[in-house]
């Protein structure tokens, strides 16, 4: 071969070469826009299996998350596998080690026989026309898989096709944990939510059961602390209040007389007018409320000013 048609040769490998390179940047970096900015998931998926089958004009193949609860892969989207392809792949213990072990590397299908997980779908993978596995690995963690079909041009897959598939298998995975720890993070919050709540409903329930405990000391104004937080839940409602602070209020009139149990019964309950001193002892109930209620963390700060100056009610 003359020295002439060698470099016209090699000039034109380095311009495949520097086309494919641009070809590939290009659909890393729309993959990467799509993870990032897309908001249904599974049609980011789809997408995302598109663009990767597409960049390496790959026919067919799919992408699986992985469920670590129930340890199998459910199918999120596919291209040419055939109606008849599993939505649901089971994995053993020894299938999920070795995948974790392996990573994000391409296995090639034919060569993995001694996994369970490829004994078992051998028949469904071969109908499909797959050949190369690739754990979706993130954080050490197993998140899902995608299936590779051969290449359109029946060329083996190079060392350099490999790590576009690496890379492009990466953002799909990193997709896949985002979209579980949204899941987990929504589940985290509503159970949050429903335990709120119930602490909600407990403090309530504590509040009105301690007014209606205050109330029995004194014969004369029995269910006056409960009256008193039925009328001031009722009055801050009609005034506009929001939730937060119309709970607040009818816990401060539940409360306002919380002081009385530092008061003898004997003076609460006296059957006579009750002299000089016991009455000082009657009037410190709304500062010793105070101090009873101000240690305490309430969810609303003033309840222990609604005891202290309840004379100004």
């Amino acid at each position: 071969m003359r020295l002439q048609d060698i470099k016209t040769a090699n000039v034109k490998q380095m311009t495949e070469e520097r086309h494919r390179l641009i070809h590939t940047f290009g659909a890393l970096a729309e993959l990467g826009q799509e993870v990032s900015t897309g908001q249904n998931f599974n049609e980011t998926v789809r997408t995302s299996m598109h663009l990767m089958l597409g960049s390496l004009a790959i026919m067919r193949g799919g992408v699986a998350r992985y469920s670590r609860f129930e340890h199998e892969f459910s199918m999120l989207a596919g291209r040419g596998l055939g109606e008849d392809f599993p939505l649901a792949l089971s994995l053993c213990y020894e299938d999920e080690r070795q995948f974790l072990a392996n990573g994000l590397y391409p296995i090639e299908i034919a060569q993995a026989k001694a996994l369970p997980f490829f004994q078992v779908y051998d028949r469904s993978l071969e109908l499909g026309g797959l050949e190369l596995f690739v754990p979706l690995v993130v954080r050490g963690e197993l998140v899902g898989a995608a299936f590779l079909g051969r290449k359109a041009t029946g060329e083996p897959f190079t060392s350099y096709d490999r790590e576009i598939i690496c890379a492009m298998a990466r953002h799909i995975g990193v997709a896949i944990a985002h979209r579980a720890m949204m899941i987990e993070l929504e589940r985290r919050a509503d159970e949050n939510r429903k335990l709120y709540d119930e602490l909600r409903l407990t403090y309530r329930d504590t509040v009105r059961a301690f007014a209606a405990a205050i109330d029995r000391k004194d014969k004369y104004t029995e269910g006056h602390s409960v009256r008193v937080g039925k009328y001031t839940e009722i009055i801050a409602e009609e005034l506009g209040w929001n939730e937060h602070e119309v709970e607040g209020a009818a816990v401060a009139g539940y409360l306002h007389d919380v002081g009385k149990i530092t008061v003898e019964r004997k003076i609460i309950n006296a059957p006579y007018r009750i002299n000089a001193k016991d009455s000082v002892e009657l009037n410190r109930h709304p500062t010793a409320g105070y101090d009873i209620l101000m240690p305490i963390n309430h969810p609303y700060a003033d309840v222990p000013l609604a005891a202290k100056y309840q004379s100004l009610l």
